[in-house]
C-alpha cells in the first residue's frame, strides 16, 4: 500500500525521547512503532480518577442523607 499522507502532532521534550526510545529499542522506524500502536490497541476513555472517587464520596454522602430522613419521617 502506497503510504503518501503524513499526520503531524505536537509532543513535548521528554515525550519525544521516550517515543524515539521505544523505537530504537524495539528495532522500528518512528513510523513503524506509532502505526503499529495506533492500529492495534484499543480505545479507551479518559476518566479523571479524583472525579470518580468524588462522586463516590458525594453518593456515600447522600445515602447517608437518605437514612437520617428515612429515620426522622418514621
Amino acid at each position: 500500500m502506497n503510504r503518501d499522507r503524513t499526520l503531524r502532532f505536537r509532543i513535548n521534550v521528554v515525550e519525544e525521547e521516550e517515543i524515539e526510545s521505544r523505537a530504537r529499542n524495539g528495532g522500528l522506524s518512528l513510523s513503524d512503532l506509532l502505526r503499529t500502536g495506533a492500529q492495534h490497541h484499543p480505545i479507551r476513555a479518559l476518566v479523571d480518577p479524583k472525579a470518580v472517587a468524588d462522586l463516590g464520596k458525594i453518593n456515600g454522602d447522600l445515602a447517608r442523607v437518605a437514612g437520617k430522613l428515612a429515620f426522622v419521617k418514621k
